[in-house]
């Protein structure tokens, strides 16, 4: 599991797109890493990763804030794995501690290797 905080610069959910929303880990599990290569507890998923504000990740993170809908990715590593992992299956859940204003999203990722593909 890996809760991700989405942290606004001053800004509702409700301003306008131009306003630059960013993600933070703040907790990353012990296979993430592994598959990761690095542990990114704690840093920018931007600055962590060079091609994190191009991926389809990065859209699906801010339409999951926006709209307050679960997200859903399988295919290949969208940016950010460095072992041999052949695909991802994430579910991002968005959460909400005041229940109306998405503040945190909870990132589950399974990272499938050739060998266990023919498994699922």
């Amino acid at each position: 599991m890996n809760p991700l905080i989405s942290q606004p610069a001053n800004r509702a959910v409700s301003a306008p797109a131009t306003v630059l929303l960013r993600f933070r880990y703040r907790l990353l599990g012990t296979e993430q890493v592994n598959a990761m290569g690095r542990d990114f507890t704690g840093r920018w998923l931007d600055e962590a990763h060079d091609q994190f504000l191009s991926s389809v990740s990065h859209a699906q993170y801010l339409e999951s804030v926006e709209r307050g809908e679960i997200g859903y990715l399988k295919g290949s590593p969208p940016y950010h794995v460095t072992k041999d992992f052949m695909q991802v299956e994430r579910l991002l859940v968005p959460l909400a501690r005041n229940g109306r204003d998405v503040d945190i999203l909870l990132a589950i990722t399974i990272y499938l290797q050739p060998a266990r593909l023919g498994a699922i």
